[in-house]
């Protein structure tokens, strides 16, 4: 009796499909959302830079035929400056982006 009834309600519920679907309300459009492409960055442009740096030491030196020792004590710096301009062509990279 008990797969009598489980046949009748599979068949209910197969039957029931195409009566329902009559009866759905009808599907609403819109349209699709704009898709913004991320910004890329352009290196193009003039540049202007310094560096500088200095340093110290101190050496000791033990000269063995003439049993002497020697020291040596050191320090300096340095400075200097880049001036360009860079121009940035179009790369794959740019293009996948579009």
């Amino acid at each position: 009796m008990k797969k009598i009834m489980l046949g009748v309600v599979a068949l209910v519920a197969i039957g029931a499909g195409p009566v329902l679907a009559a009866d759905l309300p009808a599907r609403t459009y819109t349209k699709a959302p704009v898709i913004v492409p991320e910004p890329v960055y352009n290196w193009t442009g003039f540049y202007i830079g310094a560096n500088g740096g200095g340093g110290w030491g101190q050496t000791d030196w033990l000269f063995t035929t003439a049993q002497t020792t020697a020291n040596h004590s050191t320090s300096g710096g340095l400075a200097g400056g880049q001036i360009g301009y860079t121009k940035q062509f179009i790369s794959i990279f740019m293009l996948q982006a579009a």
